[in-house]
């Protein structure tokens, strides 16, 4: 049994694997296009991905993108109807597809047999979504209306979300849900809606994703039959508000909420856009957000809710990929025996000992090993290569997804304590606290100063991403 685990041991902690060499190419009309083999199974996972966002769309029909995302299965003069689901049903695969702020990505899986007419339905859409009038959209916006009630009215903390948003982002779209509100829903038109569409849908704003058993050549001709006669227009640009500088104001919000059963508290802190980072920076924090709230191995963890029993869950979320500058937040959920003046003195405290006069060398070693373990198991799911490659909607090349591994793998100490510093040691931005109607709240204001102290607390990941 010792061998066993000790053989078991060695094979985790040896489970890292170089992330895939894809193939890359960009049609005339600047589509690009990136092939990544996976002989696991005779499938194909696709991806059509466009860089346009619920962020890029205009300020009095926020949620556009997504609304435009629900019509592209509403057919075209060739595939008409539901023609495109039905016919990935007949050929026993799925699709689906999803808008966040800065993207909208449709995905696919079928045989090998079903890409043929897979990617001509996607060339097709591309250019030739077919609806008529004000009549078409009302059914879909229904739906919308339907869909923002199960995300946001029907979450216990919709109020909190949507207030905690707007504490974040005074200026920027990104202050408001992916979804929009229900009065930008209700002033969706056939005119804004083609006119959104034929601005961003367009082969030089999109790229296709392909992962599978396919021959390469094969694949290529068939993309070069389907998406080279479509002609790119005008490059599209983004102009959106960008956020001022709050200038040190801290804004503190509370609900009480007797649907929550615990008492949660965040702290949340502005960060540059990962391309306006200096080099090493972002990787620095992929680290550091994996060594506070990877997991109960976590030593802040440990010594908060194993030790301490202070809290049930600690952690530091929201280090990722975006256009613009973003949020990266501590949070903590506090144990139902324990009072919230204890875990706000402790919370911020005991990481800020750790990773001052704690963080070492073992510490960067094991995260950075989990890490590029992740991108090992990637390595047998086309769905999971292909989601890496969405990230080319944010600017990022082929190259430079695929050698993520060795700038992670580059990340020090030093920058790892450096970028905490930077941009976690200090006052938060914005505080969120959610206490069940039975705990005591400390009364927030809705400005604080600096030097005062704040509360805490937590966003939800499906309120950011919107799904058909």
């Amino acid at each position: 049994m010792i061998r066993f685990l000790v053989s078991l041991f060695i094979f985790v902690t040896t489970l890292y694997a170089k992330l895939p060499t894809p193939t890359t190419l960009t049609l005339k009309n600047g589509l690009q296009v990136v092939l990544v083999q996976n002989k696991m199974a005779p499938v194909v996972s696709i991806g059509v991905l466009y860089k346009v966002g619920t962020a890029d769309d205009p300020a009095a029909e926020v949620g556009l993108s997504h609304f435009l995302e629900h019509l592209m299965f509403k057919g075209t003069k060739k595939f008409k109807g539901n023609s495109y689901a039905e016919n990935i049903k007949k050929l026993g695969g799925s699709h689906n597809a999803y808008t966040s702020y800065d993207l909208t990505h449709y995905i696919c899986d079928v045989p090998i047999e079903g890409a043929p007419l897979t990617l001509e339905m996607e060339a097709d859409r591309m250019t030739g979504l077919n609806f008529d009038n004000e009549k078409d959209l009302i059914p879909e916006q229904r739906v919308v209306h339907q869909e923002r009630l199960m995300r946001m009215e029907n979450n216990p903390f919709s109020e909190a979300i949507e207030a905690y948003l707007k504490a974040c982002y005074w200026y920027h779209p990104y202050g408001v849900p992916p979804i929009g509100y229900p009065h930008h829903i209700d002033a969706y038109a056939h005119k804004s809606v083609m006119d959104h569409y034929k601005k961003w849908y367009t082969p030089n704003n999109a790229s296709l994703i392909i992962v599978g058993d396919f021959n390469e050549k094969d694949v290529v001709a068939l993309i070069k039959k389907y998406f080279d006669p479509i002609k790119a227009h005008t490059n599209p640009v983004r102009k959106r508000p960008q956020e001022p500088d709050h200038n040190g104001v801290t804004i503190s919000l509370s609900q009480i909420n007797k649907r929550n059963a615990n008492t949660i508290i965040q702290y949340s802190y502005s960060v540059p856009a990962f391309h306006k980072m200096p080099k090493g920076e972002f990787e620095a924090l992929t680290v550091l957000q994996h060594i506070i709230g990877s997991s109960d191995t976590s030593p802040i963890y440990k010594d908060l809710v194993i030790e301490e029993r202070l809290a049930l869950d600690v952690g530091l979320s929201g280090v990722g990929y975006s256009v613009d500058d973003r949020y990266i937040n501590i949070s903590a959920t506090l144990s139902p025996d324990q009072c919230l003046q204890k875990i706000r003195e402790k919370l911020r405290s005991t990481i800020d000992i750790f990773i001052k006069t704690g963080l070492n060398e073992d510490h960067i070693t094991q995260a950075k090993k989990e890490i590029l373990n992740g991108y090992a198991f990637i390595q047998d799911n086309r769905m999971g290569i292909r989601s890496l490659f969405a990230d080319l909607a944010f600017g990022l090349s082929a190259k430079d997804i695929t050698t993520a591994d060795e700038r992670i793998s580059a990340t020090t100490v030093e920058q790892v304590k450096s970028v905490y510093k930077k941009y976690l040691d200090k006052k938060p931005h914005v505080v969120l606290h959610l206490a069940p109607q039975k705990k005591t709240v400390i009364p927030s204001t809705e400005i604080q100063k600096p030097e005062e102290k704040t509360t805490l607390f937590h966003k939800l990941k499906s309120v950011f991403t919107s799904n058909s």
